[in-house]
């Protein structure tokens, strides 16, 4: 997987990468995360952040977004497969973490990630 992940660089060439939080529980998250800073070196890194499966809460992004059905936010789920088995990742948790993270920044609904790198650039220079 690590070593795909120039060729991935090189093949679809984002402006924006997602990715595990630094801050996961889970051995290989971190290990990743570090491969993608390593490899992404210029683009913008942002790390999903599950409450519940985080060590700590640092450089918080919300991005907002819509309430989801069950069912859309079972296709969440399985982007996620070491997780599937873990009661907090049922959809109805989803959702009411999403509700949540909106009540955080005052907007109905909102995904929360942890910044690795970021930055904006407006086009006045």
């Amino acid at each position: 997987m690590l070593s795909m992940l120039p060729l991935l660089e090189k093949e679809i060439e984002p402006d924006i990468v997602f990715g595990p939080s630094t801050g996961d529980f889970h051995q290989e998250c971190p290990t990743l995360v570090y491969e993608m800073i390593r490899t992404f070196k210029d683009k913008v890194i942002l790390s999903k952040v599950f409450s519940l499966d985080k060590i700590s809460k640092k450089n918080q992004v919300y991005l907002e977004t819509e309430k989801k059905s069950s069912d859309e936010n079972s296709k969440e789920k399985v982007c996620h497969k070491s997780q599937t088995l873990t009661s907090y990742m049922a959809p109805y948790k989803i959702i009411a973490l999403t509700i949540v993270n909106g009540i955080d920044m005052d907007l109905n609904a909102s995904k929360k990630f942890e910044a690795v790198r970021a930055s904006y650039r407006s086009d006045e220079r």
